[in-house]
């Protein structure tokens, strides 16, 4: 087989993103529309969730350097820190699941002890998982193809589990309760909680038992804790991407989680999630399989711009039609853009390695993506924080009426709810695209130039 170790790479994160689709997509769901937990809990959430983003700071680049030196374990690194990352991911939110009729206090700790372990645990996997990607290839153009297989089983894993949730967690609440409506019972949500978790376990054997890694740039020496900083703050393209992938991934995370919510308040219909999720989900599948063709033939920053413009496009439609063929049409140019730019920004990401490299003299292929690690968890907090607001927001009482479904929504609800659910993704998407146009300098032709330059040096060391 061709590139299998491409195969086996993307294949690892088909049962990873079904898990943490769910638990950064959907939480809010389970708590607000199946737990219902009510609004003094759910704002709590949102308090937490903010508060665990400032831990991250400091949570994701600590994982991101103990990776690093890890040298000693026979599995290596990467493999050593995807096993236990994703068991004790599993265990922990588990916690999260059943605290939800627990007394406010004992709900309080056992949802702060089960994110946090999630939080730090699936750190760990996802810093490992993604630190491995560049060391599989330094040419720019397989990073392109291995970026976009990883992106597509990616795709099916996250958007599987959002064209699933709603019908199999139905599915499953009805065999404990044959009168479940709505988005279904916690019981039928624990065990979509348990298969998740298996596919979790099963997918990522691919990458732990298969995966070979190109080592030309090896380095088996500890990096400082003092020098972890300085290996993400002295390195310009680094934070200029990852500024970029905080606003993108932002947007992408309002889309995904209001998505529920629009179909219930907006269309009327619960099931119509279904739908959105099935176009979210083809659209960005065929932009993550033309990518790296399109980047071949037009060049990655030629293909941003596209990406970019397409996103824009398809928010305002988003704004400014209620017709749901048009919401389809819109939804598939919104997606098919997002999917470009998402396949390009993660390259970006990897190419910053060599650069950072070059300028320290050291490789940190873990901590580098641990930042994605930690702007994916902020992106879904800062998106969480929107849906929570919104939530809240909507359920208000106005006139004695309780906001509970689509004919309750006066036209200024739905405007605002348009505003945060396609007003934020749009902004978030010019902003970035302005961050990287103007400031990412490592082309095609610069990331070459980078790495025959640390050949050279390799090279010199040898002799």
């Amino acid at each position: 087989m061709k590139n299998k170790n491409g195969v086996f790479f993307g294949l690892g994160t088909i049962g990873r993103d079904i898990f943490y689709t769910l638990i950064s997509s959907y939480l809010l769901t389970y708590l607000s529309e199946v737990a219902k937990i009510g609004e003094l809990r759910l704002a709590i959430v949102g308090i937490i969730l903010i508060g665990l983003k400032i831990f991250d700071a400091v949570n994701d680049p600590i994982s991101g350097w103990i990776v690093d030196n890890t040298h000693k374990v026979k599995m290596g690194k990467f493999k050593f820190w995807q096993l236990i990352g994703m068991i004790f991911a599993v265990v922990f939110t588990l916690l999260i699941f059943i605290s939800v009729k627990a007394p406010l206090w004992l709900f309080i700790v056992l949802f702060v002890i089960g994110y946090l372990g999630f939080d730090i645990f699936y750190g760990f996997n996802d810093t490992a998982y993604w630190g491995m990607l560049p060391s599989l290839s330094t040419d720019t153009e397989e990073r392109n193809t291995n970026t976009s297989i990883a992106r597509f089983f990616a795709s099916i894993g996250s958007f599987g589990a959002s064209v699933a949730i709603v019908p199999v967690t139905m599915l499953f609440s009805k065999m404990f309760d044959a009168n479940a409506d709505g988005f279904g019972n916690i019981q039928g949500w624990i065990l979509f909680f348990a298969v998740a978790s298996l596919l979790l376990i099963i997918f990522q054997l691919f990458p732990i038992l298969y995966i070979k890694e190109n080592r030309e740039f090896k380095s088996e020496d500890n990096i400082k804790l003092k020098d972890v900083f300085n290996a993400i703050f002295k390195n310009k393209q680094l934070l200029v991407v990852a500024a970029a992938i905080l606003l993108f991934q932002t947007g992408f995370m309002c889309l995904v989680g209001f998505g529920t919510y629009f179909a219930k308040y907006i269309i009327g219909d619960e099931d119509f999630y279904t739908i959105f999720a099935l176009v979210l989900g083809v659209s960005t599948l065929i932009a993550v399989v033309l990518t790296p063709f399109l980047a071949k033939l037009l060049k990655r920053k030629r293909l941003f711009f596209i990406g970019t413009l397409l996103q824009v496009v398809g928010a305002l439609m988003f704004l400014i039609v209620n017709i749901i063929p048009l919401y389809i049409v819109a939804g598939v140019l919104l997606f098919v853009g997002q999917g470009f730019t998402t396949v390009l920004t993660y390259a970006y990401i990897q190419d910053t390695i060599e650069y950072g490299q070059l300028q320290t003299g050291k490789r940190s292929e873990a901590i580098n993506l641990s930042v994605q690690s930690f702007i994916n968890k902020g992106a879904s907090a800062l998106g969480g924080t929107a849906i929570v607001l919104l939530f809240l927001f909507l359920t208000q009482i106005s006139n004695n009426n309780i906001v509970e479904s689509a004919t309750d929504m006066t036209n200024t609800r739905v405007l605002i709810f348009k505003l945060g659910m396609f007003g934020i993704p749009l902004i978030c998407s010019i902003v970035g695209f302005f961050l990287l146009n103007k400031f990412y300098i490592i082309d095609e032709k610069k990331h070459a130039e980078i790495v025959e330059e640390l050949r050279k040096r390799e090279e010199s060391n040898e002799q």
